[in-house]
């Protein structure tokens, strides 16, 4: 897949989406408890279905530089994904706004025009397509700025802490901060990865040195890495 020109059209496999990461925690005590409650935890992620993010952040992100470093020579193993025609409109902001309003029908009318604001201009100044930000946001959010993931991702684009830190993001449940720094996250992946939009959502799902490995031994993004993807294209092909 190839990130194509200076609207940075998205390409990927299809799909739909119909997620949300909700709130959830647990203590216990006694001789046991430790490892009761770490069992406990692992199978409540996995049937809540947050097992994928669990390995999202399970190392240190690097800092975002000024200058990305060089993506690896080599390319995952089968077929590329099919490139997305580019839109032959530019993106409307009554066209966001109905989008923000059907992935998120609680959002009130002043906060919705907010964050349509926000993605067009955010969007604009880092040369991203404002396409693929909304997208992401619908999948991550369903742009609800007080999302938090059972894993602990954050805010609108759903940050870890960690994440947020080091994109100077200090108050996550910020829209205007939390887009901001998503934003620069997704343009900072995109270039790390010469444009290709497939690995730039996968290291944005389940981490940076995940994709580096599967790329340097040549292995194809797995199952949960594609299905994200499709997600993403999913809601991208709405606002077409």
């Amino acid at each position: 897949m190839v990130w194509q020109s200076k609207a940075r059209r998205f390409g990927a496999l299809g799909g739909d989406v119909s997620s949300f990461h909700g709130r959830g925690g647990a203590t216990a005590k006694g001789p046991g408890a430790p490892r009761i409650v770490v069992v406990a935890a692992l199978l409540a992620a996995t049937i809540s279905g947050c097992a994928g993010r669990l390995a999202r952040f399970d190392y240190e992100e690097p800092a975002a530089p000024p200058v990305p470093p060089p993506a690896p020579r080599t390319a995952p193993a089968g077929p590329p994904a099919a490139p997305l025609s580019p839109a032959s409109n530019p993106l409307t902001r009554d066209q966001l706004l109905a989008f923000i309003h059907w992935r998120n029908n609680k959002l009130d009318g002043p906060s919705a025009d907010h964050l349509a604001d926000l993605i067009i201009a955010d969007s604009q100044a880092a040369n991203l397509d404002d396409r693929l930000v909304a997208a992401v946001v619908a999948v991550e959010s369903s742009f609800d700025a007080t999302a938090t993931s059972c894993t602990g991702a954050e805010g609108l684009g759903q940050l870890m802490p960690g994440t947020a830190q080091q994109l100077g993001v200090s108050d996550p449940y910020d829209p205007d901060q939390n887009l901001q720094g998503t934003v620069r996250y997704l343009a900072w992946l995109l270039a790390l990865w010469n444009g290709r939009a497939d690995l730039a959502l996968a290291s944005y799902s389940t981490g940076i040195n995940t994709v580096r490995h599967e790329v340097a031994s040549g292995q194809s993004l797995d199952s949960t890495q594609m299905h994200y993807v499709q997600l993403v294209r999913g809601m991208y092909e709405r606002l077409m």
